[in-house]
C-alpha cells in the first residue's frame, strides 16, 4: 500500500511543482492550475512557514520531473516560496569559526610551530566540527533508508542528503519521511499536501485509476490486476477525509473479490465503498454523446446528428433500444464504426446511399451483441 501512496504523493507533488514554478511543459488538464489564496499575489504569501517547510520536504522526496534535476528545481522552489534555513548551517559555521580563532591565535602569536606540536590545538578544531559530522552521517544515513524505501521513484542518496542538510535542525526534528516499509508516515505526508494544497485555494484531491490491464508486465493477466489492486482496497485508505478514489476496474476481479476471506472483506469493506458492478450509460446518455462526437467532426455551419445518418425505417424506439444494448461509450462506438465501414463497401461511389438501411443495421447490430455476449462470458477477447 505505501508503494502506491509514494506514487499518488509523486504524481500530487510534481505537479504541485511544476505549478508552482510555471513551468512551460507541465503535464495535465488547465482545470488542475492553482492560483493564489484570494488576496494574496504570490504563493509564497499564501503559505507560512510550516506550510513552506512541508512543501519543500514533500519536494525533497516526491518531485519527480523529467524536465529538470530534482535538486535544482528544489532550490527554485525554495526561492519561490522564500522559506530561508540560515541555521541548517550552524554547524558547519561552528567548525570554521573555532578554526579560524585557532589560527589567527596561532599567526597572532608568531610560533605556528609551537601551537602545532601541541594536541590539544587539533582536539579542539576535531571536537568543534564534530556536531556538523554527527549530522552529516545521520542524514546520510536517512537518505540512504528514504532511496531504499521509495522503490516507485528513482533517488540518488547522496542527492536527497544535500536537500536534508538545507534544512534546520529543528524543522526536521519529528517530522515523516518515507524511510521506512510502513504506512504511518505516507499518511501524515498526505496530511501535508493537503495542507499546502488548501492554503492554496484546493480544497480536495480525486485520484483516478483506470487502464490496470494495459501495462506490458500486466498484460491482461486478472491476477497480475488483483495483485496491484488489492493493496489499495483498505478502508482506511479509500476514506481518508478530502480525498475521492475513483477506481475503474475490469469486471473479472469482482469474482476475485467474492472468493476472498474474512480479514480481507473487513479490510477493505466494500459495503461502505459505493462499488457499482458494471458502468452502463442509459440509450438517451449515449444518444446525445454521439450526436456531439458527429457535431465535432461536422463541417463549419452543419449540425449533423446520428439519426440523419439511419434510414427511417429504424424507429427511434429501436434505435435507443440498440443504443441501450451497448452499454458503454467503447461499445458504442465500435459498433458505429463497424456499421459505417459495412454499409459505405456494400455501395460505390457512383451508385451511394446516404443513409443507413434497417437491414445493415440490424445485421451488424446482431453480430455485435452475439460477440460482446461471448467477451462478457470470458469465451472470447473483444
Amino acid at each position: 500500500l505505501w508503494d502506491h501512496m509514494d506514487a499518488i504523493l509523486s504524481l500530487g507533488v510534481t505537479d504541485l511543482v511544476d505549478h508552482l514554478l510555471d513551468e512551460s511543459h507541465r503535464q495535465g488538464p488547465e482545470a488542475n492550475r492553482l492560483r493564489p489564496t484570494p488576496g494574496e499575489s504570490k504563493f509564497g504569501k499564501a503559505l507560512d512557514r510550516v506550510q513552506k517547510r512541508d512543501l519543500l520536504l514533500l519536494a525533497a522526496c516526491y518531485d519527480n520531473s523529467t524536465g529538470a534535476p530534482f535538486t535544482t528545481r528544489w532550490r527554485r522552489l525554495r526561492h519561490t516560496i522564500g522559506y530561508t534555513g540560515w541555521t541548517a548551517w550552524a554547524e558547519a559555521a561552528l567548525g570554521l569559526v573555532v578554526l579560524a580563532v585557532v589560527l589567527g591565535v596561532m599567526f597572532y602569536t608568531g610560533n605556528a610551530a609551537s601551537w602545532l606540536s601541541r594536541p590539544w590545538v587539533y582536539l579542539v578544531a576535531g571536537f568543534a566540527w564534530l556536531p556538523w559530522l554527527y549530522k552529516w552521517a545521520r542524514q546520510r544515513a536517512r537518505a540512504g533508508r528514504i532511496a531504499r524505501n521509495l522503490r516507485v521513484l528513482r533517488r540518488d542518496p547522496g542527492s536527497i542528503r544535500e536537500l536534508l542538510a538545507s534544512f534546520a535542525a529543528n524543522d526536521l526534528l519529528n517530522q515523516p519521511l518515507p524511510d521506512k516499509a510502513r504506512t504511518d508516515d505516507r499518511y501524515e505526508l498526505l496530511a501535508k499536501l493537503q495542507g499546502v494544497l488548501r492554503a492554496l485555494g484546493v480544497t480536495g484531491v480525486l485520484v483516478l485509476v483506470d487502464r490496470v490491464d494495459e501495462p506490458h508486465l500486466i498484460n491482461g493477466k486478472t491476477e497480475l490486476v488483483r495483485d496491484l489492486i488489492w493493496p489499495m482496497l483498505d478502508n482506511k485508505f479509500l476514506k481518508q477525509p478530502g480525498v475521492g478514489f475513483k477506481l475503474l476496474l475490469p469486471a473479472e476481479l469482482a469474482d476475485h473479490a467474492h472468493r476472498e476471506d474474512r480479514d480481507f472483506h473487513q479490510r477493505a469493506r466494500l459495503d461502505k465503498q459505493n462499488m457499482v458492478p458494471s458502468l452502463d450509460w442509459t440509450g438517451q446518455a449515449l444518444w446525445d454523446l454521439t450526436n456531439d462526437r458527429i457535431a465535432a467532426c461536422a463541417a463549419e455551419g452543419q449540425t449533423p446528428k446520428l439519426r440523419d445518418l439511419i434510414s427511417d425505417d429504424v424507429s427511434d424506439e429501436r434505435l435507443l433500444d440498440a443504443l441501450r444494448a451497448l452499454r458503454t461509450p467503447r461499445h458504442l462506438f465500435k459498433f458505429l464504426f463497424r456499421l459505417i465501414s459495412n454499409h459505405c463497401a456494400a455501395h460505390t461511389d457512383s451508385d451511394p446511399a446516404w443513409k443507413i438501411s434497417r437491414e445493415t443495421f440490424e445485421s451488424v447490430l446482431a453480430v455485435y451483441t452475439r460477440e460482446q455476449a461471448a467477451v462478457d462470458r470470458g469465451l472470447s477477447v473483444g
